[in-house]
């Protein structure tokens, strides 16, 4: 398991201002798996950082070909 004890994979400035996003992927497809886990670290940067924190969820990551990429909607303020 890659980096459990980070809180983000990739961190950018845009405007001077830091920006987080976690990426997370699976193997299958969008409608056979909709589980998505985060560690306490990356739900703790997302909670204090939530303007500025971003998911992107990779689907089909064992087929290059197919792989689809979604960008996750805020569900909370």
């Amino acid at each position: 398991m890659g980096n459990r004890y980070e809180d983000r994979d990739i961190t950018i400035t845009e405007n001077g201002i830091e920006k987080y996003i976690e990426v997370k992927a699976t193997k299958d497809s969008e409608q056979t798996d909709s589980t998505l886990f985060l560690s306490y670290n990356e739900w703790s940067l997302m909670k204090k950082s939530n303007d500025r924190y971003y998911l992107a969820r990779v689907f089909n990551g064992h087929n290059p070909t197919q792989v689809t990429f979604v960008k996750m909607e805020k569900t909370e303020p």
